[in-house]
């Protein structure tokens, strides 16, 4: 896939994440690997999603954008994702109302419901950020995302990594029912967790078996 074939996948992707209300005009964003090159759109999704050549290609070894203006500042933690995670090759940033409530909540959420153990991992931590120094803010979010798909920014959604965008969708839907369950839960006393093992567990089968299966299918 080139640079061109990229943008497009973004755009059409950009439509589905605006009518699924995963991202927003006033928040979100998507982003994608092709070989050493980030492809990001801005963070006004609407006007995007209907032009591809405002979206900034940024060089991986140097974070360095065509069009900065253009960019949201926490483009260089998606970088960092990318050089960290050779495996990641799409990131959702999720605006959806629990997703968003439960960063405002600072709470780190535990898993309840199995997909939220293999899709995403044994816990969501939410991560205060300084989107002004791409290192410290980078090693944060790689620490948060030890053995996991997902991370909160504190009181801005949550960042969604996946294989594909497919993939990335996916993580960012089981976010959003995580967040949903820690918050409707909370008020009624708190809910049954998985057991940390057990939920462990179920993570690493899903890596070693179920995600594997499905590239393999693709």
């Amino acid at each position: 896939m080139n640079n061109i074939e990229a943008k497009k996948y973004i755009r059409k992707w950009l439509d589905i994440m605006q009518e699924t209300g995963v991202i927003s005009e006033s928040g979100g964003c998507l982003s994608c690997r092709i070989g050493n090159k980030m492809i990001f759109s801005s963070i006004n999704s609407k006007s995007i999603s209907r032009d591809p050549d405002s979206m900034t290609v940024v060089d991986l070894a140097d974070f360095k954008p065509g069009k900065a203006s253009q960019l949201p500042d926490s483009y260089n933690i998606h970088a960092a994702i990318y050089r960290a995670k050779s495996n990641v090759k799409a990131i959702i940033h999720s605006v959806q109302i629990n997703t968003l409530t439960s960063s405002k909540a600072g709470h780190v959420i535990y898993p309840m419901l199995d997909d939220i153990a293999q899709l995403i991992g044994t816990s969501i931590y939410t991560v205060d950020i300084d989107t002004s120094s791409a290192g410290k803010a980078g090693k944060k979010v790689l620490k948060a995302l030890k053995w996991r798909s997902a991370v909160l920014l504190a009181g801005n959604g949550g960042l969604c990594l996946g294989n594909n965008f497919d993939d990335a969708h996916a993580v960012s839907q089981v976010l959003e029912k995580a967040c949903k369950c820690e918050i409707e839960t909370t008020f009624m006393g708190g809910g049954h967790r998985i057991n940390p093992f057990l939920a462990f567990a179920m993570r690493c089968h899903y890596i070693l078996s179920y995600s594997k299966e499905a590239e393999k299918n693709r």
